[in-house]
């Protein structure tokens, strides 16, 4: 009940407000008769749960003006004690559930840009304080007009260097990640075609379709975990290889007419071209990646010179926010190059709405 949350996380204030409980039989008494808020007001259940919190909150302050005779400036305090409890309760398994979900049906990807964002954040501003501190300790001779202007001119032109680099890395990994979904929907046009063949082949090839079929769920399963492609499809053998076992279901069709004869060899061929694009697409993911040398050295690199940004200048918050944001942007374009680097499994993701498309067409 109610009563019992107010009771344990108010009993702070019960010095506060015992000298106030005259009439009205203590601050104990009228803590029980909170117990009735429960059922007075219609929000909140047993449990630590929390509902409807604007309608909670508005309830609690009226009863807690009426029965307790409380001044406006301490309500708050009192009912937000009160209920801290409570959200807390129910807020922090939501937290964690929605942080479990993400990580699995984005993968470890997404973290793992999201840690390299984060330390190239780190070391980008961790720099420029760096620089802002050698200024105070170097000598008067290490700052003057020349060594300035050498120094404008290196940062300048490896602040060049730098950016042009990291533009030609996210559009690397942007056409790379668009080949990759072109792959991926040749593929599935293959399939649909496949499929196509085989049923306008006969009744004699609906084992080959629903073999067919269990693949493609299969694998779609695999990419994109959190969504639903219907019943979850058991693990294949690891020795097993479902493309070939289907190409020599249709080796072993019997055809009848030249009609079925054609539609044998379309088959054959278009399911000969769908393992292909599925090796096609396997090393293609496999060679997608920024080797850590690279990413080590730029971060090193843009760290030299965001540390001579902070050599002259004085240090104040206009400086100190000037220079994070410039490191936050280098940091989500770190961020942008890992993640696209993961098409089926970063935040900017292939979208599964062609694999949904492709099982509609064969459930047809």
């Amino acid at each position: 009940m109610l009563g019992l949350h107010c009771l344990h996380s108010a009993s702070a204030h019960h010095e506060h407000f015992s000298g106030r409980a005259g009439g009205s039989g203590g601050f104990a008494g009228r803590l029980t008769r909170l117990a009735r808020l429960n059922q007075e007001t219609g929000q909140l259940s047993l449990g630590g749960h929390y509902r409807r919190p604007g309608r909670t909150l508005d309830s609690l302050a009226i009863v807690l003006s009426k029965r307790m005779r409380l001044a406006d400036h301490e309500l708050p305090a009192l009912a937000a004690s009160a209920l801290a409890p409570t959200i807390r309760l129910d807020l922090m398994p939501r937290l964690c559930a929605t942080w479990a979900s993400l990580r699995q049906a984005q993968g470890p990807s997404i973290m793992n840009s999201l840690l390299v964002a984060v330390v190239a954040l780190a070391c980008l501003f961790a720099g420029a304080l760096l620089g802002m501190a050698l200024r105070a300790r170097l000598p008067e001779h290490h700052l003057g007009q020349d060594t300035t202007d050498v120094i404008k001119l290196a940062a300048g032109f490896m602040a060049t260097l730098a950016a042009l680099i990291l533009g030609l890395l996210i559009f690397s990994a942007n056409a790379d990640r668009r080949t990759v979904e072109s792959d991926f929907n040749g593929a599935l046009a293959s399939a649909a075609l496949l499929d196509r063949d085989l049923a306008a082949y006969g009744q004699d090839t609906l084992e080959a379709r629903e073999l067919l079929r269990h693949f493609l769920v299969r694998r779609f399963q695999a990419r994109w975990p959190g969504d639903d492609f219907g019943p979850q499809e058991p693990a294949a053998a690891p020795s097993r290889d479902e493309l070939v076992e289907m190409e020599q279901r249709i080796l072993r069709l019997a055809p009848r007419d030249e009609a079925q004869k054609w539609f044998q060899s379309q088959a054959l061929q278009l399911a000969v071209g769908l393992a292909l694009a599925r090796r096609v697409l396997t090393f293609r993911l496999a060679a997608i990646s920024l080797p850590m040398p690279t990413l080590i050295a730029l971060i090193v690199w843009i760290t030299a010179i965001f540390t001579s940004f902070g050599l002259f200048v004085k240090i104040n918050l206009t400086v100190i926010v000037a220079l994070f944001v410039s490191a936050l942007s280098v940091a989500v374009a770190f961020f942008l190059i890992l993640d696209l680097n993961s098409p089926f499994t970063g935040l900017i993701h292939i979208s599964s709405a062609p694999a949904h498309a492709i099982l509609e067409v064969l459930d047809k």
